[in-house]
């Protein structure tokens, strides 16, 4: 089953796509359809939470580059 963050996730890009004018008629009939669905999906309680934990700070080590030099644009 998925977490609820995937159908939170699910519901807000289709709930967002149903909102875009710019979009087919029925896109957007079809993207709110799947938005109302994503609002009653089952989902597992219990689904590992990603969380990012940072890394303890070791004081007799001096910090490593933590971002890279950009050569050109993109």
């Amino acid at each position: 089953m998925p977490s609820r963050a995937c159908n939170l996730r699910l519901q807000w890009e289709t709930d967002r796509i149903a909102r875009d004018l710019r979009q087919p008629d029925d896109i957007r009939a079809l993207a709110g359809f799947i938005a109302a669905g994503a609002a009653i999906l089952p989902f597992d309680p219990n689904a590992p939470v990603a969380v990012r934990i940072p890394a303890s700070v070791r004081y007799d080590v001096p910090p490593a580059r933590v971002h890279r030099a950009v050569y050109r644009a993109y």
